[in-house]
């Protein structure tokens, strides 16, 4: 409708909602969906859900791969009908009173509907520059490139909160984290250098109970040199040089197994001094490894929850725990 049209209605409280570049599969005739079905009621609207495949009609330029795909933002080169779709940024009531045929026209009633994308937006940019190994504890990380990970595969179109918290489909799972559930992004994004960022999406995601399994994050991908080496035996390196003997980069980790942890020091070759009962080798190929970092919203009392139309920067700084945090994949 544009701003000329009138549209009497009943008295009494009339909820609004705004979808804007809406995915062609919402707007055919004959399906069940928000647009296109006026029978569809109030509780309806606030629970029908896009699948993937809807996602990935969102932004036309976008190519998916094997459930997943890579946001660019350079890939939008128009806003029309196949720019992003905007919603409503949240439910809006509004209380209409009695009016009769010759006050209708004269009275106005003005709907503040907020609209923004339907998605959510996030970065990294990393202060992890190169730097002389030696002067480091444990060692040196290039960070080299990120993607978000566990995004659900439906979504509301309208979105729906309960009190701060948005209620996404999978809200309420409580069961065990199923995988096909959640999809990612297949290609890793350069991470740019300081002071400047590159961009990336991800469907709007909460849960009641939060796990890593279901939880959106920032996987980094690097490249760690440590500072000294150990033998097979778990002898010292006598490598003053402080460098690999590997040249591709490669190293080894012990995992202890009753604690899920990672112990102490690196090997240069694959351990030998092992209890194959409570302890795993993980190999570190070309000595690269990964970290997680799992988006939270500030103004939402759930933890790692990630709303629609916000924006997410992320700075790597400093590593922390590095013996323990860092992981193979």
């Amino acid at each position: 409708m544009n701003d000329q049209d009138e549209i009497q209605l009943t008295a009494g409280t009339k909820t609004f909602f705004a979808l804007v570049n809406a995915p062609k599969s919402l707007l055919e005739e004959g399906e069940s969906r928000f647009v296109g079905n006026p029978a569809l009621t109030e509780r309806d609207a606030r629970n029908e859900q896009l699948t993937l495949n809807d996602l990935k009609e969102i932004v036309g330029k976008y190519e998916f791969e094997n459930g997943g795909g890579t946001f660019h933002e350079d890939d939008i080169e128009d806003t029309g009908n196949r720019g992003f779709m905007m919603t409503s940024l949240e439910t809006v009531s509004v209380w209409c009173p009695e009016m009769d045929e010759e006050d209708h026209a004269a009275d106005v009633i003005n709907i503040p509907l907020g609209v923004g994308r339907a998605m959510g937006k996030a970065s990294l940019a990393s202060d992890l520059l190169p730097r002389d190994k030696r002067t480091q504890q444990n060692g040196d990380l290039k960070v080299q490139e990120y993607k978000v990970v566990n995004n659900p595969n439906r979504m509301l179109v309208i979105p729906s909160f309960s009190g701060l918290v948005p209620v996404t489909p999978y809200f309420y799972s409580t069961e065990d984290v199923d995988v096909s559930n959640y999809f990612e992004s297949t290609d890793y994004i350069k991470v740019s250098a300081a002071g400047t960022r590159t961009f990336s999406y991800f469907a709007e995601n909460s849960n009641l109970t939060p796990r890593k399994g279901n939880s959106t994050g920032i996987v980094i991908k690097g490249k760690y040199e440590p500072v000294a080496f150990l033998n097979a035996d778990g002898t010292q390196l006598g490598n003053t040089d402080y460098d690999n003997p590997n040249v591709d980069g490669t190293f080894y980790r012990i995992k202890d197994l009753t604690k899920n942890e990672y112990e102490n020091g690196y090997y240069h070759e694959i351990p030998t001094n092992i209890d194959p009962s409570t302890q795993e080798v993980i190999p570190y190929p070309e000595g690269i490894c990964y970290y997680i970092i799992y988006l939270t919203d500030g103004d939402t009392p759930a933890p790692y929850c990630v709303k629609r139309n916000s924006y997410y920067k992320v700075d790597v700084k400093t590593l922390r725990q590095q013996e323990n945090q860092m992981r193979a994949i």
